[in-house]
């Protein structure tokens, strides 16, 4: 067997291992995102608090989604794949670079978010009467720093992705939904605290997805950096516009649901988070573990039939590979 022969095998054989993988991590956080559902429902139930929460905790995730969320697998693991293949030494100081933006433009949003609290509540629950519209901004300041950690950690994990290194990344999820357990378990139980224990479980979760996956960089050398005319920056934002648009709709949407169900009683939100969960637990068993892990692979041997025009049949083929792998499961 030849040397190119092998090169597809070996490809597909690292393929089916990260997608084993981020399955596994997948299947860890689908089951702990129902025994956190659980523990909410035993601790609070479907009450006025609890609707509070979940509107609080929808401004750092709404941000996340916009600001990096669709850019991770959009833009950041194909352009860091390539750079990954071409020059390590780059792949470090374009991480820095986004790392660095990140950190700046995030912490501006957060610090907006949290001078104007009152009235992002009212627009994302104006049927809230004024004791639980004060409640849901007390929760919405303790929640929203938490998008700089969910930020970071989106980061990181292209990163890791582009490095082949799925194992850390593929468990995050997880590592967010068993930090709220334990520290709602633990901040009720013990601490004697309300429903604030679910905030501070959720900015907990937050910060451990990002210690998770420090490991993972240890050979990284990042510091921070600002170069606006660095080329790559272009070239992200190229590919992540169109699904930027696309999620300022869906983010507009989910907006709109939470103000229209504020308004059909104080328990509704809470009554919907439950039952959304248990209708999306089988979504993102399969299908999202094969197409996170199958990326990295398809971006380079992309970028090497760019340059090398007869490595088309190598991306064919693991792009064929990934389909039987849909399709099996």
């Amino acid at each position: 067997m030849s040397v190119s022969q092998q090169a597809p095998s070996s490809e597909a054989a690292g393929l089916v291992r990260a997608a084993s993988l981020i399955a596994a991590g997948n299947v860890a956080s689908r089951i702990l995102g129902l025994v956190r559902e659980t523990v909410i429902a035993l601790l609070f139930g479907a009450t006025g608090p609890v609707s509070a929460f979940r509107v609080a905790q929808t401004i750092p995730i709404m941000l996340y989604d916009l600001l990096v969320g669709g850019m991770v697998s959009s833009a950041l693991v194909p352009v860091f794949s390539e750079q990954a293949e071409r020059d390590r030494t780059a792949l470090w100081q374009l991480a820095s670079l986004i790392l660095s933006l990140t950190v700046l433009v995030v912490s501006v949003i957060v610090l907006i978010i949290e001078l104007a609290a009152p009235q992002v509540a009212v627009l994302m629950a104006g049927g809230f009467d004024a004791e639980l519209l004060a409640l849901t901004t007390y929760l919405m300041r303790l929640t929203t720093p938490a998008v700089l950690f969910l930020s970071l950690s989106g980061i990181i994990t292209g990163l890791l992705y582009a490095l082949k290194r799925f194992t850390l990344p593929a468990f995050t999820a997880a590592t967010f939904n068993a930090s709220i357990v334990i520290v709602a378990l633990v901040g009720v139980n013990i601490w004697g605290w309300g429903i604030e224990a679910l905030a501070y479980g959720l900015l907990f979760g937050a910060a451990a997805q990002v210690a998770l996956q420090l490991p993972g960089l240890r050979d990284a050398r990042l510091r921070f950096v600002i170069d606006l005319h660095h080329p790559a920056l272009r070239k992200i934002g190229q590919l992540c516009l169109p699904i930027l648009l696309g999620l300022m709709v869906s983010q507009f949407a989910i907006a709109l649901d939470r103000n229209l169900a504020s308004r059909t009683g104080p328990q509704s939100i809470a009554w919907m988070q439950y039952a959304t969960t248990i209708i999306q637990f089988p979504l993102g068993l399969i299908s999202a573990a094969i197409s996170l892990a199958i990326l990295p692979t398809l971006s380079r041997l992309a970028v090497a039939a760019l340059e090398t025009p007869t490595r088309l049949d190598d991306f064919m083929d693991m792009l064929a590979t990934g389909l039987r792998l849909v399709l099996t499961l």
